[in-house]
């Protein structure tokens, strides 16, 4: 009989552990979307419609507000021997999807600077431009993962 209420009593507490854990990582992967800054740098290269490979290396800085996402975007892109100048900044208006994770994009406003000499449509080719759907997860407490639907956008460290 002793054995019976230990062996319930054990499986009362690890029932509370499991409850509790799954509590505290749920809000640990959502506790500071709300006015997230982080960046990251990264080299991308891929073959464009005319058969070329471009490559770009940036460094991409993520603001994440309540409703809205800003994206800022600095570096170069290499095609055919020229190097382009990348100097943009991305607003999307944001909006989260049902009780989810899940954010939905809209209202795109780009913010070209003089120096960004990249032609048109090089950018979107290279970058993610069409991403309408995305997540966040907290990886590590200072490191974000940006995914679309299918594959990851982008990591990040907090700033």
């Amino acid at each position: 009989m002793k054995d019976k209420i230990n062996l319930i009593g054990i499986i009362v507490l690890l029932f509370n552990f499991t409850i509790f854990s799954v509590l505290l990582l749920s809000h640990a992967n959502t506790k500071s979307l709300s006015n997230l800054k982080c960046i990251t740098e990264n080299v991308t290269q891929k073959q464009l419609p005319s058969g070329s490979i471009a490559t770009a290396k940036l460094t991409t800085l993520f603001f994440l507000h309540n409703s809205a996402v800003t994206v800022i975007n600095k570096g170069a892109i290499a095609d055919q021997n020229k190097l382009y100048m990348v100097d943009r900044t991305t607003h999307f208006s944001i909006k989260n999807v049902g009780n989810s994770n899940i954010y939905h994009a809209s209202k795109k406003k780009v913010d070209i600077a003089a120096s960004d000499n990249v032609p048109t449509g090089l950018f979107e080719n290279i970058e993610l431009d069409g991403i309408d759907y995305f997540y966040v997860t907290n990886a590590l407490n200072n490191a974000y993962i940006f995914h679309g639907l299918v594959l990851p956008i982008a990591t990040c460290s907090t700033l």
